[in-house]
């Protein structure tokens, strides 16, 4: 939905230009107009939109599901076992020493799924890898109190860069995060800092009535956060995962760097990490994209996507 008439038209010039190559995967996209949009979707100040087929989950259930499944299958998983340090070289067994709070442990493979947390493992990935600190919430409104039914999930484009996505859940409540915009240019706040136990405040206050100001039919909901958080994102510089052998560290295998829209890859790029540790499959048997590919030039980019 957007409430930026200018990017609203920069996005219909992209749409129909794709809608004109009958390309397919755009049969189910429709264009909303500003009547139907505020009819259907009921934002307040759109000026049009565009609305389509899309599922959403909650990852955690997910994740808990699956450790549960390998924990069934032999896992022996070693909860609240933070790992301190990993050393520079394998002994003359081939084996890497791993710094553990329990102790250290010797793996002939290691995986480093730590996403915005890599580079305290592996600094080599500091300037690949960022951690970017974001805030989300939960929202409700109040038992009995009116509100209008929302038909999905949302991102709300108040202008470029500036975004507020919402997911609603089966309770009644939604989540709903974003607004970065609103801080980027405080880069101390998000940029660079793994810290997740201090809010943004100028994002959480912006939630503060985020429902009553933006939807139709909302204003009497008394709507209030009942849960807010702030979380670390592992932000790559080139917005591209990093996945597959570690250079120069032979047995270490990394997935990590899911930048954005990370989730939707990164299941299978565990997978693809799985098949090379397991059963040696190289990276370009795995089916993942050629540029998932972690890589020595990958690790001095060029360029930081992140900052623009």
């Amino acid at each position: 939905m957007y409430l930026d008439e200018n990017q609203l038209n920069e996005v219909k010039t992209l749409y129909d230009s794709l809608v004109d190559q009958e390309l397919d995967f755009m049969d189910d996209v429709q264009c909303l107009s500003q009547t139907e949009t505020r009819d259907t979707a009921h934002v307040r100040d759109a000026k049009g939109g565009f609305s389509f087929p899309t599922g959403h989950l909650w990852p955690y259930k997910l994740v808990a599901h699956l450790i549960r499944v390998a924990v069934s299958h032999g896992l022996n998983l070693q909860t609240n076992t933070p790992v301190s340090g990993i050393g520079e070289t394998p002994n003359v067994d081939g084996f890497w020493p791993v710094t553990t709070s329990r102790g250290v442990i010797n793996a002939r493979k290691i995986i480093f799924a730590t996403n915005a947390y890599t580079s305290a493992l592996a600094p080599q990935y500091s300037k690949a890898i960022i951690p970017c600190k974001g805030v989300c919430s939960q929202i409700a409104a109040a038992p009995g109190a009116p509100r209008q039914e929302l038909p999905g999930t949302y991102c709300i484009r108040s202008g470029p860069g500036a975004y507020v996505y919402q997911i609603s859940r089966d309770d009644g409540s939604l989540i709903i995060g974003g607004a970065s915009h609103l801080y980027e240019d405080n880069r101390e706040e998000w940029y660079n800092n793994p810290d997740d136990g201090k809010l943004i405040k100028v994002a959480a206050d912006y939630l503060d009535g985020y429902m009553q100001r933006t939807f139709i039919g909302w204003e009497d909901s008394k709507a209030e956060i009942k849960h807010i958080w702030a979380g670390v994102m592992g932000y790559s510089a080139d917005s591209l995962p990093h996945v597959g052998g570690i250079p120069g560290k032979p047995g270490q295998f990394i997935a990590a760097g899911f930048h954005g829209h990370g989730m939707p890859v990164a299941f299978l790029s565990g997978k693809a990490v799985a098949d090379m540790v397991q059963s040696s499959v190289p990276f370009e048997e795995t089916g993942l994209p050629r540029l998932y590919k972690t890589s020595l030039a990958r690790l001095d980019p060029v360029y930081d996507d992140i900052l623009g």
